[in-house]
């Protein structure tokens, strides 16, 4: 069944998430309050009173008719399943598709048939530090040898506002369509994160 926020249990929501093969920060309830605003539900299926899959679905209002959009910092959602069941997906992203009018590119977490496929790349980085820089491109390694050259220090911070100023600076202009409202948003996430422990911001 697809529950209203109000209507969702967040400590079985984030349970069922944090036990789930597809784990991940953003399928998290407080992370999906404030990258969505709040504005999303949940399709829920629950036994023996614990949630045993769960599926964020973000949520907009178009012209009177509830639409699924692109979640915003959100990199992956799709079905958090305590276990693994290609069938279950596959009809839990049915009965989505039924229900929502327009599904403006929903990132799937997981392999369904048929859907467009884009690739998330997730770094393995619990390697000593000269084993993950063999792995590096040569040109990688060229740059951070010339890095090397300035003393650069790297330290642990706190300080959002200046990945946010360095983003602005280099790589804003690159993005068509991008609201600098994201900013306050991911500003917010970090903090969150932060004060979570789930979060390390190093600054050179």
């Amino acid at each position: 069944m697809i529950l209203n926020r109000e209507n969702i249990d967040t400590d079985k929501w984030n349970n069922c998430v944090k036990n789930s093969s597809q784990a991940n920060i953003y399928g998290l309830s407080w992370y999906l309050d404030i990258a969505l605003q709040k504005n999303w539900e949940g399709l829920v299926f629950e036994q023996n009173d614990m949630y045993q899959v769960v599926v964020p679905i973000p949520i907009q209002y178009k012209y009177g008719f509830k639409i699924l959009p692109r979640p915003v910092l959100c990199q992956t959602l799709g079905v958090f399943s305590r276990e693994d069941s290609p069938n279950v997906y596959l009809n839990l992203v049915q009965e989505i598709t039924k229900k929502y009018l327009i599904i403006a590119g929903y990132p799937l977490n997981t392999y369904i048939e048929n859907a467009l496929i884009n690739y998330t790349h997730h770094l393995t980085l619990d390697k000593k530090y000269t084993e993950l820089f063999k792995n590096y491109k040569p040109s990688r390694r060229n740059k951070l040898r010339k890095a090397q050259k300035y003393a650069w220090k790297i330290i642990a911070s706190d300080d959002i506002e200046t990945l946010i100023e360095i983003f602005k600076n280099n790589h804003e202009q690159q993005i068509n369509g991008f609201k600098s409202s994201v900013y306050r948003i991911l500003e917010a996430l970090f903090q969150k994160a932060f004060q979570k422990n789930m979060v390390v911001l190093y600054l050179a």
